[in-house]
Formats: structure tokens, C-alpha cells, sequence
């Protein structure tokens, strides 16, 4: 494999126009990530190991970050060692079809990189961006959250849902905020044996109170 992910990943960055991004090597992924204060856009390009070079079939994705939100949780991770990534948003672009000339493409260089370069320009700037610079405070994406249909909201607010949305409603003092804390307070006493709230109890109690604390 003559083209090294560290290559890549510098490639990409100046082929996509990317420069005022930081690139960050991650398991799987090439991604890059842009901050300030207030928010923090990655995008994420999960790539595939080929015979002789690397795929990006899988699509690029996309996650924003408010700090408002995003500084809350950091803290409890912390405190209780939970190994969660954080953003607050994702969106994902579409996949290369198995029909698709590039589904089994072997990205190996430079040069074979811009041939694939229209696709990831859509994927980044028609698609995954946009999507993500539509949500400028988190007002915008509470109120899109609101919008959905339950069971849409995982796709849209980064796991766990429910407990972002409870921030949400906190920061933003909605009127049914104890009432969904109450509800989500009594859905992990309930079930405060199951594995897939291990992390939420761990720091529900003092979330919630954090909140209250803030009305």
C-alpha cells in the first residue's frame, strides 16, 4: 500500500478545500474538525482498507457540537470515567450504491483521489454541511428535534437522546421540563439493571439537579 493514511488525510484536506480544519486521525476514520467557542463542526471519513488502497463506500458523516450542551455532559464523563464521544448532532451522507463504478474503487493516490473527488464534494458541501450549518444555537435544533416524530430524534440527536433533550429543555426553561426529567428520572430508577443505562445512572440524579438548580 504505497499511500499512507496520514497521506491521505493530508490529500483530502487540500483536495476538499478543508484547510481551516484541524485533521485528526481516528480508528477507521480520517476526520477533521473546526471550533470556536460556541460550537465545533467534524466531519468524518470512515474508510475501508482495500488490496491496494482504501474505499470511502460507507459515505462521509458529520457532527455538531454546542458547547452549551456538550460542556455539561463532559463534565460527568469525567467524573465517572465514561468513555462516550460527544456532539450534539450527526448527519450522515448518502452511501455509495453496490451499482456505483466507485463502490469497490481503490483510492491509492493523489491522482486517484480526484476521481473521486466530485463525490466527496457533494457528500461534504451539498449535503453534510449544509445540513449541519442549518442549526446555529441550540433554539434551532430543539426546535427541529420538537418537529419529529420520536422514534426520528435518534437520528438526529447523538445518543443519548433522551438526556441531550433534557438538557435542552433545561437551558432553554421549556415548560414541560420537570416533566420530562420526572419521566426520564423514573425510567432509570425502573430500570436501573439494564446494561443500556449503565452510563445515565450513573449521573442522572445530579444532572437533573444541575438543572433545576438553573430555573
Amino acid at each position: 500500500m504505497t499511500f499512507s493514511i496520514a497521506a491521505l488525510g493530508d490529500a483530502l484536506r487540500a483536495e476538499l478545500g478543508l484547510e481551516k480544519y484541524k485533521k485528526i486521525n481516528a480508528p477507521g476514520a480520517i476526520c477533521f474538525e473546526k471550533q470556536n467557542s460556541e460550537t465545533s463542526v467534524e466531519l468524518i471519513f470512515s474508510y475501508y482498507h482495500m488490496v491496494d488502497g482504501y474505499s470511502f463506500r460507507t459515505g462521509v458523516s458529520g457532527r455538531k457540537s454546542f458547547s452549551e450542551i456538550e460542556n455539561i455532559l463532559a463534565k460527568y464523563y469525567k467524573k465517572y470515567h465514561i468513555s462516550r464521544d460527544l456532539g450534539t448532532i450527526h448527519k450522515s451522507s448518502a452511501k455509495i450504491n453496490f451499482e456505483s463504478p466507485f463502490f469497490d474503487y481503490q483510492i491509492t493516490s493523489e491522482v486517484t483521489l480526484k476521481e473521486v473527488k466530485p463525490m466527496l464534494m457533494e457528500w461534504v458541501y451539498g449535503d453534510v454541511l449544509p445540513f449541519l450549518d442549518r442549526y446555529q444555537n441550540i433554539e434551532d435544533v430543539y426546535r427541529e428535534m420538537e418537529s419529529m416524530p420520536l422514534l426520528e430524534r435518534n437520528y438526529f440527536i447523538r445518543d443519548p437522546m433522551p438526556v441531550r433533550s433534557l438538557i435542552m429543555k433545561g437551558l432553554l426553561k421549556t415548560d414541560d421540563f420537570l416533566e420530562y426529567g420526572d419521566f426520564l428520572e423514573k425510567v432509570f430508577s425502573e430500570n436501573k439493571d439494564k446494561p443500556y443505562y449503565k452510563y445515565e445512572i450513573k449521573y442522572f440524579n445530579e444532572l437533573y439537579q444541575e438543572l433545576k438548580n438553573i430555573q
